[in-house]
């Protein structure tokens, strides 16, 4: 039986709501709710223009506050209003924009809030201005995560690590990984496999080789095609599909028009629920040049598939290299080239791995095991006064 932890009431901050891990994290806490009598409302600042993941949006309970603008500051009273009106145990905060709400939150009301943050890792920039954006909302969360925060959450060592070299005091960082929902291996799962490989035009005695993500600089998918094309050179089975889309979508697109290997490459765009694809590939490429735990190499696992992952980040928390996956250098096509052969040609190593993903995933990711550390988090918490 698992200990409720009655009457506590969390008001959760965003700004914007986006599709991505923080996104996945959010809705997967509304369930402490039905498992833990962990009661959660969010707030949601947000503008009719920007890109939001309303799907993910409408499976939480929230209330938007609109704004025309991010230099619109008409946020700041009705927040402090829900603030007095609900009156939660905590304050939880997702971002550096959202820490900003809290800090004018807390000037508006004149008194110190009990606000905890959750960590997903550093900003990416991708040009010259957001790496001086980037530098600004770094140093800003390490100032709150230090003076305002009373406790912070992380989802890997490796982000702790980094915090703590940033001047946050080591004990009032937590470590509770990401995690998704169990999903049993479905009897249909060969139709599934059989549908999505149609679909792409992808035979049966191909073997498919893919990725999942969003098309942005930082998820190495450039080193992908890269080391693909190295790939299908050694083998004509070989295909390879990358499902998302972002920033670097044209940019990879032309890549792959000019690449010796592009009838064998897929860019299909994004795909809802693009997890429910994961059946028809036969290996998972995670080519990242920065991770922090990847919601996308847990699905991996979940579906039992053998990894070929970049050891950056959370990434070797998740898998164990020669075990569930292979780890390879960052930025390094060939050394992406040389894993993702091995696997293409040795289906029993294939297999054994995927099955070992499979069980790890089970032992120490699944979303209930998640949610049963952040309940026991969130209760000691309670017991911390802002100061």
């Amino acid at each position: 039986m698992q200990r409720h932890l009655s009457g506590m009431n969390i008001l959760q901050l965003h700004w914007g709501f986006i599709m991505g891990g923080g996104g996945r994290y959010v809705q997967a806490l509304e369930r402490l709710s039905e498992e833990h009598g962990v009661s959660s409302h969010s707030l949601c600042i947000m503008d009719s223009r920007w890109q939001t993941d309303a799907e993910g949006l409408s499976r939480i309970d929230h209330t938007r506050i609109a704004i025309s603008g991010r230099l619109d500051r008409s946020w700041i009273q009705p927040v402090a209003e829900q603030i007095q009106l609900r009156k939660p145990d905590l304050i939880m905060t997702h971002g550096f924009n959202s820490n900003f709400v809290a800090l004018m939150s807390q000037r508006r009301l004149k008194q110190r809030l009990p606000v905890v943050c959750s960590y997903h890792g550093p900003y990416h920039a991708i040009n010259l201005q957001t790496r001086l954006l980037g530098f600004v909302y770094e140093r800003f969360t390490e100032y709150f995560f230090r003076r305002h925060a009373i406790a912070v959450v992380t989802v890997a060592d490796h982000a702790r690590a980094r915090l703590i070299g940033r001047g946050v005091p080591a004990g009032k960082i937590t470590v509770i990984h990401n995690a998704i929902e169990d999903s049993a291996p479905s009897p249909a799962r060969d139709k599934v496999r059989a549908a999505w490989r149609q679909r792409w035009g992808v035979r049966e005695d191909e073997v498919l080789i893919g990725a999942v993500g969003r098309l942005d600089p930082i998820k190495g998918h450039r080193h992908l095609i890269e080391a693909f094309e190295a790939v299908a050179g050694l083998s004509a089975r070989a295909r390879l599909i990358i499902i998302g889309d972002g920033p670097d979508r044209a940019r990879l697109e032309a890549v792959v028009r000019q690449s010796p290997a592009a009838d064998r490459i897929l860019l299909p765009g994004q795909i809802s629920r693009a997890d429910e694809a994961l059946p028809a590939f036969d290996i998972y490429a995670l080519p990242s040049l920065s991770e922090c735990c990847s919601i996308a190499l847990l699905e991996a696992m979940r579906s039992g598939l053998p990894i070929v992952a970049t050891a950056v980040g959370g990434n070797p928390e998740s898998i164990v290299h020669e075990k569930e996956g292979l780890l390879v250098p960052a930025g390094d096509a060939v050394a992406l080239a040389s894993a993702l052969e091995h696997l293409v040609s040795d289906k029993a190593l294939s297999n054994r791995m995927g099955g070992n993903a499979r069980k790890r995933y089970l032992r120490d990711f699944t979303q209930d095991v998640m949610l049963e550390k952040t309940a026991a988090w969130l209760k000691q918490c309670t017991g911390t006064r802002p100061v």
